[in-house]
């Protein structure tokens, strides 16, 4: 971080349900601090 400037991590997640809607698993995607937003959006995607 800097005194003018700042960035923002970047968190995402992917949920899947069963057909009881009971949450059978969980994947957690965390980006450090970076510029752009397109590679954390492919890699969430991927």
């Amino acid at each position: 971080m800097r005194e003018d400037r700042y960035r923002e991590a970047m968190m995402g997640n992917i949920s899947l349900y069963g057909v009881t809607r009971k949450k059978q698993h969980t994947v957690y995607l965390g980006k450090a601090p970076k510029y752009g937003k397109g590679i954390f959006s492919h890699r969430l995607e991927k």
